[in-house]
């Protein structure tokens, strides 16, 4: 008698195995989860009839419509999403938010760090622009896939009309 006692064979030793392995891990390669469909979305922003010299607008999907939030700086008036970062299609509602001059934004983060390790006080952010167009924003759009999104917001420091799109 041998003295190594008969070990059944690994799966792994199978060729049958190792094939079907390969076959499923190579069916499921080329497959990736689909998000949402975003899209570009570019526009101007007035204030009182000017151009909104700097500031943040940010869509925030709504409704049925699901996908992330996102915001980008407004700068002269003028804004732009490219559609590997811009906002998915549907529906949203929109922020706009303007520090007056010299001050920050609450959310820029490292201007603030940077005030703070320099030994400054970060200034209160203290917001130009009405709270129905931010905070309490009444401003909405609907983005679609086939385009284009081009927007304009007048928004009016002293009225309550509805914007234009």
């Amino acid at each position: 008698m041998n003295s190594k006692s008969h070990q059944p064979p690994q799966p792994w030793q199978n060729p049958r195995v190792i094939i079907l392995l390969v076959l499923s891990v190579a069916s499921g390669c080329g497959t990736a989860v689909e998000g949402p469909t975003r899209v570009t979305a570019n526009g101007l922003v007035t204030f009182d009839g000017q151009p909104l010299e700097n500031g943040t607008i940010r869509f925030i999907p709504s409704g049925a419509t699901k996908g992330p939030k996102v915001s980008v700086a407004i700068d002269n008036g003028f804004f732009q999403f490219p559609e590997d970062v811009g906002p998915v299609a549907g529906h949203h509602r929109v922020e706009i938010e303007a520090p007056e001059a010299g001050e920050l934004a609450l959310d820029d983060e490292e201007a603030v760090e940077r005030l703070r390790q320099q030994g400054r006080k970060p200034k209160i952010e203290v917001l130009r622009i009405p709270l129905i167009y931010n905070t309490n924003s009444r401003l909405t759009v609907n983005l679609t896939e086939a385009g284009p999104n081009d927007l304009t917001f007048e928004l009016l420091s002293k009225s309550d009309k509805k914007n234009k799109r």
